[in-house]
């Protein structure tokens, strides 16, 4: 078999073969001169040797560069190690890294409205700003020792005073960097677009509520709609209210059942007498037990919710953790 042949029976159909008439294309000109006398003066045998020997190199090179690139993707490149292989655990509420890296990014981005923002933490938070709104040093001491709620409206007053600087725009990028902060010191907040600190919820979480709300789109429940946004509204504070959160969801449910069955109210005895037998109808089996233990599951968060109820006559219960209430909200 031609040295040429050879070669291309064990090339790779996925990549390009580099034939004797590719060599000689290539090496046409150098050809010419050597026939002129050069030293170097190759014929088809040559050809065909030179087209194999750049076919072999090519496919090396080409393999490395793809084997390189293939576990190059597998590793996110130029991050931080302790972003990518530390756990992170669950969100927490404060962290001195944190309080540090957001002084940085507010002296970067807001250094040429510094007194401004000093002004406003004496005049809208009543407390004593940094001693030299001009130096990068006593804003990292001032959020060191700052209150965690004073730390948490900062980033607001920045936005608003950068913004009312029509020679900066630097109010994006300080966004940005906040929120990165946050997501990688895993604090359990987040930033609005107008500077605003959140308590920040999983993606689970918000694709549950953007789902139930598709589902209360329309005139017939816009009172459950109505509450079931007071509901979360109430967790998206830096402190959220999760008595409020909880009881809002609960009439959000309540005023669905009863659009749907008639009821005056939801409870046990009400899920008992109008869903379990909509759902003997409709299933059977299996798919009977399972969806039963469902309207079950339906009666005990209606009672986990009583806990939280006003009653009249006693003052009302302490508020549930937030991850209770979180729970509660994405059932």
């Amino acid at each position: 078999m031609p040295r040429r042949a050879a070669y291309a029976s064990r090339a790779p159909r996925w990549l390009p073969t580099f034939s004797a008439s590719h060599a000689r294309r290539a090496l046409g000109t150098a050809g010419q001169r050597s026939r002129q006398g050069d030293r170097f003066s190759p014929g088809d045998d040559s050809a065909d040797t030179i087209g194999s020997g750049l076919y072999v190199r090519a496919n090396k090179l080409r393999c490395s560069s793809a084997l390189r690139a293939n576990d190059l993707m597998k590793k996110p490149q130029g991050h931080r190690f302790s972003q990518i292989y530390l756990e992170k655990g669950k969100p927490t509420s404060d962290g001195v890294r944190a309080r540090r890296r957001m002084a940085g990014a507010l002296f970067k981005h807001g250094q040429d409205v510094a007194d401004d923002i000093s002004e406003n933490i004496e005049r809208v938070l009543g407390v004593a700003p940094p001693m030299a709104s001009s130096y990068q040093s006593f804003w990292t001491d001032w959020f060191a020792g700052a209150d965690l709620r004073d730390v948490l409206y900062v980033p607001t007053l920045a936005v608003r005073a950068i913004r009312g600087n029509r020679y900066s725009n630097n109010a994006g990028p300080f966004i940005k960097e906040i929120e990165q902060i946050f997501r990688q010191e895993g604090l359990g907040y987040t930033i609005d677009d107008d500077g605003g600190v959140h308590f920040y919820q999983d993606e689970e979480f918000e694709n549950s509520r953007r789902s139930t709300l598709a589902g209360l789109s329309g005139p017939k429940f816009s009172a459950a709609d109505r509450a079931f946004r007071e509901a979360y509204a109430a967790l998206s504070g830096a402190a959220p209210d999760t008595l409020t959160a909880v009881r809002r969801i609960f009439d959000a449910v309540e005023n669905v059942f009863k659009m749907m069955t008639g009821e005056a109210r939801i409870g046990s005895s009400e899920i008992t007498k109008k869903i379990k037998p909509k759902l003997a109808a409709i299933y059977d089996g299996r798919a009977l037990d399972a969806a039963k233990l469902t309207a079950e599951a339906l009666s005990s968060w209606v009672n986990a919710c009583h806990n939280y109820r006003h009653a009249p006559g006693e003052p009302d219960p302490s508020p549930p953790p937030i991850e209770l209430a979180v729970a509660l909200l994405s059932a």
